[in-house]
């Protein structure tokens, strides 16, 4: 094993779960895609989840103007934004990791 104890933290992304969900969650309409994952920390051994979800963009980018012209098109772009507001999550395995997030979003309606 590495030696880690230069850093205050130190993670690898053991397993990564993406999840669709059926309807409306947390109080919203429609559909959500969530990214859960799990990090095992490289000190403690302990997981943990990282939770994002899937947002979608349609962007003008600004550069490069050419003769007062757009030179890129506007195009659809998509990015992972991190749900800060979701539970904290310390597990001894990743599958008890993995249950415990399964189980927190079935709970609120996914």
């Amino acid at each position: 094993m590495r030696d880690y104890e230069d850093f205050s933290e130190a993670y690898e992304v053991a397993k990564t779960i993406e999840i669709v969900t059926k309807e409306g969650f947390r109080g919203e309409e429609g559909q959500m895609q969530v990214r859960i994952e799990i990090l095992q920390g490289l000190r403690n051994r302990n997981y943990s989840v990282r939770w994002l979800r899937k947002e979608y963009f349609h962007l003008q980018p600004a550069y490069p103007v050419i003769e007062g012209k757009h030179e890129a098109k506007a195009g659809d772009f998509s990015v992972w934004v991190p749900l800060s507001d979701m539970p904290w999550v310390d597990e001894g395995n990743e599958d008890q990791a993995v249950q415990r997030a399964l189980s927190w979003l079935r709970d609120k309606g996914a």
